[in-house]
């Protein structure tokens, strides 16, 4: 739902984070009951809910809501019992038990865990939703709750990780409004195979709006007389074009950008508009550049969509200008499988900002003057042409826009 963050640029001429005014460091999570239309959550407390979940756990005869957690299934209350008194014994991992509010009975556990207060960070975990609750209302209901107080208490991330081979977890995650960002590769080694964990999270400025949504979706009016929902909060939660995640390449990532560029290149030349020659955008040919932090990557999903290079100065196409009052972009490039999914406008943007960050006055690009359809692109998002010039082989149009 959103790109990366913004961000300045030290003297160095170097990205930095954005600053975090009067930060305050949140408060642990209250242990008070959540209160919801469809159930409530309680703290999990063996002498009040293990026997009622264990009874609801046992419908799951094959044991399938276990596969992905570290522990379980349990053959007996017995067994089950004394797990239930460890874990509500802890703080972090803070254990709920989700309540069904017809008929009173504990139907699943979710924890907080790795609660970190002074960056403002906390996730939900350790999901544990019998068959009675899967599915329903209040399992959505739930997960809503513990978003709101942990936002309500002011945290700035709210994250979500999961077995990356456990394709329900990972679904239910962009269901609820979460961001895909990427794979832990073994990661840890849960009951003695190895675990690639997927990651997601929602950050505080995205929650406001993400809370109107399941507001609306939780609504009444939201259901029929059945129950049954009118509008899936997928359909709410999933933006038709995901949202591309910009950063910077990294020099292990040469070979991925090469591999853009090249296609690009290739691509042009099919099309009788030869641009860029194979041997200068081979990773080897790149490799400094992307080393120094000039390039960055466009992701969708997980995929490299697309590639530019971000300069503070361009001695070779703008050498007559002041150098200091611009950003300057080259090598930008879309791969075929993305075109028109909003790339280049995230990539545009991104640099417009690092623009303004670095308190330049104007982002500058050039193309070849014949290329009058990549022309009018450019100009069709806000560039302006200043003026047209020849640099080496090349006859180019160079283009500005000022940014506030």
């Amino acid at each position: 739902m959103s790109t990366t963050s913004p961000h300045d640029l030290n003297s160095l001429g170097q990205p930095v984070g954005f600053p975090v005014a009067d930060w305050t460091p949140p408060p642990l999570p209250s242990t008070e009951t959540m209160e919801g239309r469809f159930c409530r959550l309680e703290k999990l407390d063996a002498a009040c809910h293990a026997a009622s979940l264990y009874a609801a756990n046992s419908l799951d005869a094959e044991g399938r809501m276990w596969t992905y957690l570290g522990y379980g299934h349990f053959d007996s209350e017995e067994a089950y019992r004394p797990w239930v008194d460890e874990v509500s014994s802890k703080g972090d991992p803070l254990f709920f038990a989700i309540i069904d509010t017809e008929s009173g009975r504990a139907i699943g556990v979710a924890s907080y865990l790795r609660i970190d207060p002074r960056v403002g960070s906390i996730e939900v975990g350790h999901l544990a939703y019998s068959p009675l609750l899967q599915g329903t209302t209040a399992a959505t209901e739930a997960m809503f709750l513990m978003m709101k107080r942990a936002f309500d208490h002011g945290y700035r991330r709210y994250e979500w990780k999961c077995d990356a081979l456990n394709a329900p977890s990972r679904a239910a995650a962009q269901r609820l409004g979460f961001t895909f960002e990427g794979i832990f590769r073994q990661a840890i080694i849960v009951k003695g195979r190895n675990r690639d964990t997927a990651w997601f999270s929602i950050i505080d400025k995205e929650w406001p709006a993400l809370r109107g949504v399941f507001e609306r979706w939780l609504d009444p009016a939201n259901f029929d007389e059945e129950g049954k929902q009118r509008t899936r909060l997928s359909d709410l939660t999933t933006p038709a074009t995901p949202t591309p995640i910009i950063r910077q390449a990294s020099p292990a990532e040469a070979g991925i950008v090469s591999g853009i560029l090249t296609e690009a290149a290739q691509w042009l030349t099919e099309k009788g508009e030869p641009l860029w020659k194979a041997g200068e955008l081979s990773p080897d040919t790149i490799a400094t550049d992307v080393a120094d932090g000039l390039f960055y990557l466009a992701w969708i999903k997980g995929d490299a969509a697309g590639v530019f290079k971000m300069q503070d100065e361009d001695q070779l196409f703008w050498p007559d200008l002041p150098q200091r009052e611009a950003i300057y972009l080259h090598r930008i490039a879309v791969r075929r499988s993305h075109a028109g999914g909003g790339v280049l406008d995230a990539m545009i943007d991104f640099a417009r900002h690092a623009t303004i960050a670095a308190n330049r006055r104007f982002l500058r690009l050039d193309c070849v003057a014949s290329r009058h359809k990549l022309c009018a692109v450019y100009e069709k998002r806000g560039f302006v042409k200043h003026s047209e010039r020849q640099v080496g082989p090349y006859f180019v149009a160079r283009y500005q826009q000022e940014v506030s």
